[in-house]
């Protein structure tokens, strides 16, 4: 496997692990589990998007969270 793949793989399962912080924000911004997931995805896809453009050491936490609210 090249370096690429490699960072992907890892951008990849930081941002599944990222994801019930990104679900506990959106469900205290709007409340409800069915919008919160709504925001979630959305935020997501933009993310993936992103993930070959982005370095390893980036915080997905926060940039889901981030990703979440301009959602």
């Amino acid at each position: 496997m090249s370096k690429d793949s490699d960072n992907i793989k890892e951008l990849r399962q930081k941002l599944v692990d990222a994801i019930p912080h990104m679900m506990a924000y959106a469900r205290s911004r709007v409340g409800h589990r069915d919008e919160a997931n709504d925001l979630v995805q959305e935020a997501l896809e933009k993310i993936l998007r992103r993930i070959p453009r982005m370095k390893t050491d980036v915080n997905l936490v926060a940039y889901g969270i981030r990703a979440v609210r301009n959602a």
